[in-house]
């Protein structure tokens, strides 16, 4: 009789794990760290939004990488646009002048300095007196405004030009000559203001002399239109030439980032459609 005691436990059965056999047709569970996809619609919309996204990133990542992309080709425009600007900053230099005839050295003798409005500043070059006044700005209502700036009053400036003066710089020496005379009369009221020293020993020659750089007139305190327009001039170019090498590099490293990012880019499009796949299989 066959030994049918299933009450009784056989020793070949110790320590056995007991499985469970899943019947037929059975669909096994999916594992934990995977959850089994559902269809999303909206979800799956996103994903292809996404999708496309990915795509262009990775098209400009891949782009970036190319020896014909863009923007090795702006970059080059910029840097010629940048060494012809260059080239154009070495060039600022004054232009030739007529020789410009020397002032004499006449003494100059401080009369009068009162700076508040209205302002009178006089001074003697040689027996020629000078004289700059202001006059007060009222508003419509009586109310003093601002102070104004010194205008040329009096004295016969033809007495204090050069002597051996060619006829056609005269009227450009003339309108040089006051030009230097306002700047120094404004520099004795600014003093007056400031309770500073007054000049001593000035003389017609330190007041208005030759520019030993550009070869044009130089007014008291160093003050020269020639030498101040190249200035701003060669600034102009130096900005324009910090600019255009900030966006050269501006491109460069965009490129690079754009083909440093051609890996990342390219795992994030297979991640995305992996899980499109998922979730249309689900349908």
């Amino acid at each position: 009789m066959p030994n049918w005691k299933f009450w009784e436990r056989h020793e070949s059965d110790a320590g056995q794990p007991h499985r469970r056999t899943a019947p037929a047709g059975e669909i096994p569970r999916p594992a934990a760290n995977q959850p089994q996809a559902v269809y999303d619609p909206q979800r799956l919309n996103a994903l292809r939004r996404r999708r496309e996204a990915l795509i262009f990133d990775v098209e400009q990542s891949e782009l970036a990488t190319r020896p014909d992309n863009p923007w090795l080709a702006r970059i080059a425009l910029l840097d010629e646009t940048r060494r012809t600007v260059e080239a154009e900053l070495a060039l600022v230099e004054p232009l030739p002048l007529p020789p410009r005839p020397e002032f004499d050295s006449k003494p100059v003798r401080i009369d009068t300095v009162r700076w508040e409005d209205p302002a009178i500043v006089a001074f003697l070059v040689g027996n020629e007196r000078i004289e700059f006044v202001s006059e007060l700005d009222w508003a419509e209502r009586g109310a003093y405004i601002a102070r104004n700036e010194l205008v040329f009053e009096s004295g016969d400036l033809d007495r204090l030009l050069p002597g051996e003066l060619p006829i056609e710089m005269v009227v450009e020496t003339r309108e040089r000559l006051e030009e230097a005379l306002f700047i120094f009369a404004s520099d004795l009221r600014r003093r007056a203001e400031q309770d500073e020293p007054m000049p001593r020993d000035v003389t017609l020659d330190l007041i208005i002399q030759v520019c030993p750089v550009c070869g044009d007139w130089r007014a008291w305190g160093g003050y020269c239109p020639t030498c101040t327009e190249l200035d701003q001039r060669r600034e102009r170019l130096r900005r324009e030439i910090e600019r255009i090498r900030s966006d050269a590099n501006a491109e460069r490293e965009e490129r690079e980032k754009l083909a440093d990012r051609l890996p990342v880019a390219l795992r994030r499009l297979a991640d995305t459609d992996q899980e499109i796949a998922r979730i249309e299989a689900a349908r």
